[in-house]
């Protein structure tokens, strides 16, 4: 049976609706977001609401206007819980099974199709600078630089903290530390007038939808920022060497043509990428991929 916060949800997307609609499956309950798929009589429906949702809307609406594969934004509304003011998105329910659980083959070709598709987003361009959508539109963004600063300033903070929930790692502090030594001189020496567009930031084989066809598209926009087109790319690389997809990897060489100085550009990132990580499996405890990450940050100094 559905709490009752599950239950406030419901009736909220049913006021939003102005229509019936039935409980499908609690999808996700977490601490910041609630998912839930709901069924109006006809189509499947996606509700999330949380503290991260309006980034979402912000990100979908402008995906939808450019006809980009992801879900299309029905209704966004408050909703206050627990003393909150909380945001609710109802969209639409994208047809298809997440990348990851594809055979080897058919997993490599919707890499491939992914990599086209974030071609789109470079038409989403930032006018405000970079970091998150709502900042950016709040007119307090920060520049490429400092944003980039700011990351590697938060990991080496959580990489520190004195009582992690984890205890049960062998953090190799030499070569962290060596790896953000190497990396603030590169990121201060970016060019300052990178094109910066919108970016998905989490980009996984997890968060990517595809069919035995076709590609279908990218869920999940809570951590939506404007940057530089070569950081999701890095992300994704990031965890195609985390799963040992070689399939998916072969594809990414392939199918990613970069000019020298941006395959230096996408290097760093992919430096940046695997440190904020560290910071985040150590904060949370998650000794399997802080040690996995460890382990691809050492081939990488080494390579």
């Amino acid at each position: 049976m559905p709490d009752v916060e599950t239950r406030r949800i419901l009736q909220h997307a049913k006021e939003e609706l102005k229509r019936d609609l039935t409980l499908v499956l609690e999808n996700k309950k977490g601490n910041r977001n609630t998912v839930i798929t709901v069924n109006d009589g006809k189509n499947d429906l996606i509700v999330k609401a949380g503290l991260d949702v309006e980034t979402d809307y912000l990100a979908l609406s402008i995906l939808n206007e450019i006809g980009f594969p992801s879900p299309k934004v029905l209704s966004y509304s408050s909703y206050h819980s627990t003393g909150i003011n909380c945001g609710v998105v109802i969209m639409s329910k994208l047809a298809g099974i997440q990348v990851r659980s594809l055979s080897p083959e058919r997993r490599s070709q919707a890499v491939s199709n992914l990599i086209d598709e974030l071609e789109k987003l470079r038409m989403c361009k930032s006018v405000g600078g970079a970091g998150s959508i709502k900042i950016v539109n709040n007119v307090e963004s920060l520049s490429w630089k400092e944003y980039l600063e700011k990351v590697i300033d938060e990991a080496e903070k959580d990489l520190k903290i004195s009582n992690p929930v984890t205890s049960a790692i062998l953090v190799d502090w030499e070569t962290i530390s060596s790896t953000i030594e190497f990396v603030r001189p590169d990121i201060a020496s970016l060019p300052s007038d990178l094109e910066l567009n919108l970016l998905h930031n989490d980009l996984n084989l997890t968060n990517c939808l595809a069919t035995a066809e076709q590609f279908v598209g990218i869920v999940d926009w809570s951590d939506a920022i404007y940057g530089d087109w070569l950081y999701d790319l890095a992300r994704l690389r990031m965890n195609l060497e985390q799963s040992r997809d070689e399939y998916s990897l072969e594809a990414y060489r392939l199918k990613v043509r970069i000019n020298p100085e941006e395959t230096k550009r996408e290097r760093l990132y992919y430096l940046c990428r695997l440190i904020e990580y560290l910071g985040i499996y150590r904060k949370y405890g998650d000794d399997h991929w802080f040690n996995r990450n460890q382990q691809l940050l050492l081939e990488a100094i080494a390579s």
